[in-house]
């Protein structure tokens, strides 16, 4: 067996398989490879310190934030009663023109009224009944429009929370198929996480340093994914809850992640496909002996820093 043949059999080769795809495929030409460095251990200490920070300060905010909704409570100081009053005082909503017509539905239901009636009307950005209502009543869209951005925004702070948007679409199946606890704990949006997911990233972006981190790193997209899904569970230990937004975030950096993976892996096959058809080129005949092939191949791997894009 001869030096090429042993060197083939080294890299698994037979000699009928060395084609382009089996040197891609050999030499490591992959998005993870071009797009930069990959997560290190140390990411995995401070991923988990994300999830660590959310959930202790969801727990911790969870009695705090409730009484933005429903003011102070009778144990509060009377500095504290004064801050809470003031702020429940600026999210008041009462005698609007949606929860009566939610507790209404919730009825005919036969749901409890006051676990239900969020989820029955008028608290779906994405439907235009609460917009409608909210607009007739204030006899204005501008002035309605705001109204009811701020009696979604209070919402967010009842122990309860908002219900994710979109539910209204789904809302028979939610009242058939969960109980108003499960309901809240998995479709509702609350202040809490928002706030825990907001600490939590400052945490992330101050420790992993995402800002210095390139668009075009592998990394990037790893550390947003796993920071979310950390913090996701970490919520879901301290509270049995479950936060919509870092589902929906989730999904988010896993779309950009497989869009960024196939916009790399098509340049790097471009620039491949170059350099491989330029030292075809230098032959006097088309490439078709093995031993060229392999030399080819030598060739792409010692030059293939030079595919790194910029």
């Amino acid at each position: 067996m001869n030096s090429v043949d042993t060197e083939l059999a080294k890299y698994g080769f037979k000699p009928e398989e060395l084609t382009l795809d089996s040197i891609v495929g050999h030499f490591g030409f992959s998005p993870e490879y071009f797009a930069g460095s990959q997560m290190q251990p140390g990411d995995l200490v401070h991923v988990a310190m994300v999830g660590v920070i959310s959930g202790a300060s969801a727990f911790a905010l969870k009695d705090i934030l409730t009484k933005f909704h429903d003011g102070p409570s009778v144990d509060d100081s009377g500095t504290a009663k004064k801050i809470f009053g003031k702020i429940k005082d600026v999210l008041d909503h009462s005698n609007n023109p949606i929860d009566g017509p939610g507790f209404e539905a919730a009825k005919q239901m036969g749901a409890n009224p006051i676990k239900w009636h969020r989820a029955m009307f008028g608290h779906d950005p994405l439907n235009m009944e609460g917009w409608a209502q909210y607009i007739n009543a204030e006899g204005g869209t501008i002035s309605g429009s705001f109204a009811y951005m701020k009696h979604l925004v209070a919402d967010c702070f009842s122990s309860q929370g908002l219900p994710i948007p979109g539910h209204s679409y789904f809302r028979d199946e939610l009242v058939k198929n969960f109980t108003s606890k499960q309901f809240s704990q998995y479709f509702t949006i609350k202040a809490r996480d928002l706030a825990a997911d907001a600490l939590s990233s400052v945490y992330a972006a101050v420790t992993q340093k995402e800002s210095t981190i390139g668009n075009r790193d592998y990394r990037k997209y790893q550390l947003a994914i796993a920071n979310r899904l950390s913090s996701l569970a970490g919520i879901f230990a301290t509270t049995g809850c479950i936060n919509p937004v870092d589902v929906f975030l989730v999904g988010v950096h896993s779309a950009r992640l497989f869009a960024f993976e196939m916009r790399v892996s098509h340049e790097i096959h471009c620039k491949i496909q170059v350099l491989y058809d330029e030292v075809q080129s230098l032959s006097k005949e088309p490439i078709y002996n093995y031993e060229e092939q392999y030399q080819l191949a030598k060739k792409i791997k010692i030059h293939r820093e030079q595919l790194l894009f910029d």
